[in-house]
């Protein structure tokens, strides 16, 4: 039945901004919550797993009330956050051993089972024996993710899954959390357009605690096809209009290579590409820059970019 999100709002001390009239549905495969540090990605994150309330609104999984439903909605959720909070002295079997009882596995028969076909489903079982502080930092993550499924679980959240690790981990971890999306119904908080590109079939960008879009990745792409440029150039970089909104530089060969968003050519010279998630993210995160600044913008203004659920 998924996730239910109806005007849901939360209040947060100090810096940031907590969330704010946040409504939206996601039943099946891997939803990207994507936002800059402070967006309010860990406390959507957090909402859903019953570890926080809400200030307003309501949010169910699989059909249960977070605030009168707790101890279920738990249940139904395996939980990674950004630190996982493994213990160092225990090796991977002890570690998973220990969480597997927290899960209720009591029946050591059970447990082993559920254990070994867990390590084998994450690529563990020759660091069956290691101490977690000797893990390599793959490793370790994907320890973190094997003890979210040990239960019997529906929905597997996911904060910042491969921040700080090499990128060839990086790549192997999304791997795997791509093939979790088969069978569960996995959010990413990432801050990285393109783990979200490389992961979602959906994307929800957050910014100020406000849904700025929700639609498909590829109706995201659509929204800057036809306004994205790449300019190759030695040395000086050549005068931009404001219009134009930088989303990558690259060095090839010598030469610099400028990529961004405008609605027409910048300079003679660029070329049009077709566009990435991040070149929408930047084109998404300015315009409601722009909004916000200006003194005639109504609320209405800075809704999802027109897509829906």
């Amino acid at each position: 039945m998924g996730i239910q999100f109806i005007q849901v709002s939360k209040k947060q001390r100090g810096a940031g901004h907590g969330l704010r009239g946040v409504s939206f549905e996601v039943e099946t495969g891997v939803l990207a919550v994507l936002g800059p540090a402070g967006a309010g990605k860990t406390s959507l994150l957090s909402l859903i797993a019953a570890l926080d309330q809400p200030s307003g609104g309501s949010i169910r999984v699989d059909g249960c009330d977070t605030r009168k439903q707790a101890t279920q909605v738990r249940r139904r959720i395996g939980f990674v956050p950004e630190e996982a909070g493994l213990l160092p002295d225990l090796t991977v079997y002890e570690m998973l051993d220990y969480l597997a009882l927290l899960c209720n596995l009591d029946l050591p028969a059970a447990r082993q089972l559920r254990i070994s076909r867990v390590m084998e489903r994450f690529n563990l079982t020759l660091h069956r024996d290691q101490r977690i502080r000797a893990l390599p930092p793959g490793v370790h993550r994907r320890v973190a993710l094997a003890q979210a499924c040990l239960g019997q679980i529906s929905t597997l959240l996911l904060d910042e899954p491969t921040r700080n690790l090499p990128e060839t981990d990086a790549w192997e971890v999304r791997s795997v959390i791509a093939a979790l999306g088969q069978e569960y119904l996995v959010l990413v908080g990432t801050s990285s357009p393109a783990e979200a590109e490389a992961l979602a079939e959906r994307v929800l960008i957050l910014h100020e605690g406000r849904v700025l879009a929700y639609a498909a990745h590829a109706d995201l792409l659509e929204l800057v096809r036809g306004q994205v440029w790449r300019l190759e150039f030695d040395g000086r970089m050549p005068p931009l209009p404001p219009s134009f909104l930088r989303t990558g530089l690259t060095r090839v060969d010598g030469k610099l290579t400028l990529r961004g968003v405008a609605p027409a050519s910048p300079v003679p010279e660029a070329q049009p590409v077709p566009p990435t998630l991040e070149d929408a993210y930047v084109w998404i995160l300015a315009r409601d820059s722009r909004l916000s600044d200006s003194p005639d913008a109504a609320p209405a203004a800075v809704a999802p970019v027109g897509i829906g659920p």
